[in-house]
């Protein structure tokens, strides 16, 4: 029998990485769907608030004042 695998504990950087990853995966899942009226508010406020940090995280990567 294989020994059973232990996990650390993920460090806040670490959780807030995966959190990202999985808004994203929601927002792909719910595009890829094709039934925009169909999808629930709150994947659509998620996609808006992920617009809106990958947005402001390019303006503050090329140092351009948010418009």
């Amino acid at each position: 029998m294989a020994e059973p695998v232990r996990a650390r504990r993920s460090t806040d950087a670490e959780g807030q990485a995966l959190q990202i990853r999985v808004r994203r995966a929601l927002i792909i899942m719910a595009s890829a769907s094709g039934t925009t009226p169909a999808r629930h508010p709150d994947v659509l406020a998620e996609q808006r608030r992920e617009r809106t940090r990958v947005r402001s995280e390019k303006q503050r990567r090329w140092g351009r004042p948010r418009t």
